[in-house]
This record gives structure tokens, C-alpha cells and sequence, in this order.
């Protein structure tokens, strides 16, 4: 029986999203969520660019960005905090802000 062959293209993937030595597999943290959040409103114009957003979350491939931004994205708790109206000055324990 034949063994089946990787494609290039497959092999590039493998070594990009889990292999490189710069990328992290570690739980996102608020901080993480934070700054996805705000890139990914920022870009949310112009469609999101996945590899420009995990360039600035640094050590995470364009997957787990794009795969963690549409959890978030499920999660009523993080939308609520993130659409919440701002009636008063901002607090150093807000965790999300809707400013760029």
C-alpha cells in the first residue's frame, strides 16, 4: 500500500500554524482578547486581514487568530462587555474598550 504524500502547500501549513518555533499554543489571555478585539474592529471595514492581525498578536498563527476572533465573537458575555455604552469615565479595571 502506498503511503500517502504531503503537498507542498500542506507541508507550509503544518510548519506555519504549528511547527514554527514562533508561534505560541497557549490559552489567549483577556489581554490577547483585548487586542483582537480592537484590531479586529479596526479592520472591520476593509474585511479582516488575518495575517496582519496575528503579526501585531504576536506568537499566534492567522488561524488561531481567525479561529479565537469567532468564538469570541459566540460568546454573549464578550459581546455584551464589548457593545456595553460607556456612561462613565472609564475605569483602569475595564477590560474592553470600543475605541481604536
Amino acid at each position: 500500500m502506498p503511503r500517502r504524500r504531503r503537498s507542498p502547500a500542506q507541508c507550509r501549513d503544518r510548519w506555519r500554524d504549528h511547527l514554527a518555533r514562533d508561534v505560541f499554543h497557549r490559552h489567549f489571555t483577556s489581554t490577547d482578547d483585548t487586542e483582537l478585539a480592537r484590531l479586529c474592529l479596526h479592520l472591520d471595514d476593509a474585511g479582516h486581514r488575518w495575517k496582519h492581525v496575528s503579526r501585531a498578536v504576536y506568537g499566534r498563527s492567522s488561524c488561531a487568530v481567525k479561529r479565537r476572533w469567532r468564538e469570541l465573537r459566540k460568546s454573549d458575555a464578550f459581546l455584551s462587555a464589548l457593545w456595553r455604552p460607556r456612561t462613565t469615565a472609564p475605569t483602569a479595571n475595564a477590560a474592553i474598550t470600543t475605541t481604536c
